[in-house]
């Protein structure tokens, strides 16, 4: 196995492309998204692990995963509601697509070496929502660990 984080964030895309409701999919955090619900993977940070006997290297690299939903300026409630449920859904389809492509990629690169998902980053209060905000966001966290010699 060798380190390849394009491939990871590459297949992340389409998991993420592939999801009901989600008009856009990114590598990379656009400028000014386009679409109501869109999803974006990103390189997160990566723990590294030399082991100097057989000179193997191990890494834990984190990817992010976004799902926004543009509100706009005048959001009633009933946009409100329908941003939450809409991101609600994303995230469940993301996880369960997500588990059932790692089944078909086990002995890949990609994400067949999935150690863990964390969506726990939303309870952060810097994303809370508060009246005002255009851009409704929830991040996840997806953990792959890979290995190579050097």
């Amino acid at each position: 196995m060798a380190l390849n984080s394009p491939a990871i964030l590459s297949a992340l895309k389409t998991l993420v492309d592939g999801i009901s409701g989600v008009q856009t999919a990114y590598v990379g955090m656009p400028q000014a998204p386009a679409g109501q619900l869109v999803g974006v993977v990103t390189l997160g940070g990566q723990e590294i692990n030399d082991k100097a006997t057989g000179k193997l290297l191990e890494r834990d690299a984190r990817f992010r995963v976004h799902f926004g939903y543009a509100l706009g300026d005048l959001a009633d409630a009933a946009a409100v509601e329908a941003a939450e449920l809409a991101m609600a859904a994303a995230v469940d389809l993301f996880l369960v697509a997500m588990f059932t492509a790692r089944e078909s990629w086990i002995n890949d690169a990609t994400l067949g070496n999935i150690k863990r998902v964390d969506v726990s980053a939303p309870d952060d209060p810097r994303y809370a929502q508060w009246p005002g905000d255009e851009f409704r966001l929830y991040p996840l966290l997806v953990v792959v660990s890979q290995r190579t010699t050097y």
